[in-house]
């Protein structure tokens, strides 16, 4: 998480309009992996017969997804533009909120290096 916070900063300073999630809902004992949200973002109604998934908590997030992509304005739908000053992140769960973060992990003893290809 802290590269991507390190990159969201940097955007957010440089004028880029970022928005950061999380995604926590796990039926798993130890909750969520990795990409374990690619299945609800990309979800069409049945066409994951016999996964076992939350149907809800999959609309929501692909309906964000889609506004995203089509550059809506993702504040009307409860998530909020991350900036420095404002630290908030969409928490998609049982519970989908918003989180406002009271401070961001970044070790400077772990550099990173990003790119961004823009046309």
């Amino acid at each position: 998480q802290m590269h991507a916070y390190r990159l969201a900063k940097a955007l957010s300073l440089a004028g880029y309009p970022v928005w950061m999630y999380r995604f926590d809902y796990g039926k798993k004992p130890y909750g969520a992996t990795h990409a374990d949200e690619l299945r609800y973002i990309w979800h069409i109604p049945g066409q994951l017969k016999g996964h076992n998934i939350d149907t809800v908590l999959a609309k929501k997030i692909h309906h964000d997804w889609v506004s995203f992509i089509k550059g809506e304005n993702l504040s009307n739908g409860g998530w909020p533009r991350y900036d420095n000053h404002n630290p908030a992140i969409k928490v998609y769960n049982r519970n989908t909120t918003v989180e406002h973060l009271s401070g961001v992990y970044d070790d400077k003893a772990f550099p990173s290096s990003v790119f961004i290809l823009k046309q």
